[in-house]
């Protein structure tokens, strides 16, 4: 696993767009994760999910099984056969992509905080499926809402910060 490599596409503007990540990469950060993190905190990772994504075998929700961290939506096929048609569902598939993609840090942070979460794992699979989300992210971080706590190999992890006058 540490020299391969996966090919990885999405669509944007309408169009597909095709490219490859270094699993390399990530298993030093998963084995950051599960030598340092204590608990069981709720890490938002990229999901399986199909939108943007067209394969559903795409290593989303990679840090979930490979830590056993808790994530606001677990792999989609599965979380499908397990949840009958619950809305639920789409709806916490549609606010990780949310979270990812708005423009609005009110919005990423208000989202944050009702699902509790208490990580971003902003690893190659975020920066390719969601490329915009590492300068708001990175806006959090210098106004004090999330603090970087690994950052090598082109994997972020931050940790999100408790709002003020929050418990």
């Amino acid at each position: 696993m540490e020299t391969a490599r996966l090919p990885v596409e999405t669509v944007r503007d309408g169009r597909r767009v095709q490219g490859e990540i270094r699993l390399s990469d990530d298993l030093a950060a998963i084995r950051w994760l599960r030598d340092n993190i204590v608990g069981s905190p709720v890490v938002l990772e990229a999901t399986s999910a199909a939108d943007p994504h067209p394969r559903l075998y795409a290593w989303g929700n990679r840090v979930a099984i490979y830590t056993g961290l808790p994530t606001l939506i677990g792999w989609d096929n599965h979380q499908r056969q397990q949840r009958n048609g619950s809305p639920l569902i789409e709806q916490r598939t549609g606010d990780v992509l949310k979270i990812f993609v708005t423009a609005s840090e009110a919005d990423t942070l208000r989202l944050l905080q009702q699902y509790s979460v208490d990580f971003i794992y902003y690893g190659n699979l975020e920066k390719f499926h969601y490329p915009a989300g590492e300068a708001k992210f990175a806006a959090l971080a210098a106004q004090g809402a999330l603090t970087p706590v690994y950052n090598q190999q082109g994997t972020l992890i931050y940790q999100v910060n408790a709002p003020a006058g929050a418990q």
